[in-house]
């Protein structure tokens, strides 16, 4: 480990990006720590670090020290590409357990601004959850969390993320969740006030969560929100209307075109990117039609990305009349602006 010999700002540097907790915890003294082989790993490119004993006041100064110049924590951790020379090696639960319980509490990474949990590459992340909230703190503006699969702790996680106020890029779009997660994911959208981007995988977009969001003036990405059978579009296009003026990005998921036209027509904004998912097979119904009349409406002349997912095959299996023109105007007004260049429909 580079110390004394190694220049403040080169530190400041080699310190700045971290993908794992072990470098840090490998800084504190070395009858604290040991690194294992992990049981089930036959070709031993991973490896676990556990503590020996209790963790001390005497152990944390050069923790402490490292930890306050890193600026970046777990991003890009599923791009590592463990070797027999050089495995990965991962903090067991049993470490952040013993750090969370330390008094006075501990901010173990108080300077970070960038943070990503991925539970693909970690063995122990799942068993991690209910302590990693000792890694989160104020100075966090852009947080992201990957999982694979849904998770029983990812909801009590979920709720110590407004420890981190002053977050303003949430992506949770690689988040596997179940449908009574949604809940834990509105009520952390509901906590935080300084939101400019949000993705979500899914967004129920009740009018809890609308008068909220309007609150937020300098909100400009915005996704996905779901337009269920059980949303009143009129009802929320009235929450809406008068708010968002610098939202320039959404991605909506309908099940209804005429709510998502109420809906995407109440935004006052200046469009350039619209992502747009239908469960729906009404492709010949009035309301498709009229949803696509939107697209030449004043706020949504500036798109210059739109994306239609499951809309082509709705259309043409349907064999509408009506729909098919729909499509074919949409097509055409892409292709005679100048300021739409990109169309995909699925």
């Amino acid at each position: 480990m580079i110390t004394e010999a190694c220049p403040d700002s080169a530190l400041d540097i080699l310190w700045r990006e971290q993908k794992t907790l072990a470098p840090l915890i490998q800084v504190m003294p070395n009858d604290l720590w040991e690194v294992e082989d992990l049981p089930d790993d036959d070709d031993m490119k991973m490896k676990t670090l556990k503590l020996r004993r209790v963790v001390r006041r005497t152990d944390l100064p050069r923790l402490e020290y490292y930890a306050r110049k890193i600026r970046g924590f777990g991003e890009h951790t599923g791009d590592l590409e463990p070797t027999n020379h050089c495995p990965n090696i991962f903090v067991h639960e049993t470490v952040l357990a013993a750090l969370g319980s330390y008094r006075p509490v501990l901010q173990l990474l108080p300077n970070v601004r960038r943070m990503t949990i991925d539970s693909s590459p970690d063995p122990h992340m799942f068993a991690s959850i209910p302590y990693l909230q000792i890694l989160l703190g104020p100075a966090v503006e852009r947080f992201e969390m990957l999982s694979d699969t849904p998770h029983e702790n990812i909801p009590e996680f979920m709720a110590s993320i407004p420890l981190c106020p002053n977050i303003a890029h949430l992506d949770l779009r690689k988040l596997s969740l179940e449908p009574p997660d949604n809940l834990a994911i509105e009520h952390l959208i509901l906590n935080l006030k300084a939101l400019r981007s949000i993705n979500v995988s899914n967004l129920p977009f009740s009018r809890d969560v609308v008068r909220h969001l309007a609150t937020l003036g300098m909100l400009v990405t915005l996704g996905r929100v779901v337009v269920g059978p059980d949303i009143n579009g009129a009802e929320l296009a009235q929450e809406i209307s008068g708010h968002f003026q610098n939202l320039k990005e959404i991605e909506i998921q309908t099940h209804d075109w005429g709510a998502a036209k109420e809906i995407l027509q109440a935004f006052q904004s200046n469009f350039t990117k619209l992502y747009m998912i239908s469960t729906t097979k009404k492709a010949n119904s009035p309301s498709f039609v009229n949803f696509f009349k939107l697209f030449t409406a004043h706020n949504l002349s500036s798109l210059s990305e739109v994306t239609l997912v499951d809309l082509g095959k709705n259309v043409v299996g349907s064999r509408s009349p009506l729909a098919l023109s729909a499509l074919k105007s949409l097509f055409s007004m892409i292709r005679g602006s100048p300021r739409q260049q990109k169309l995909g429909v699925a």
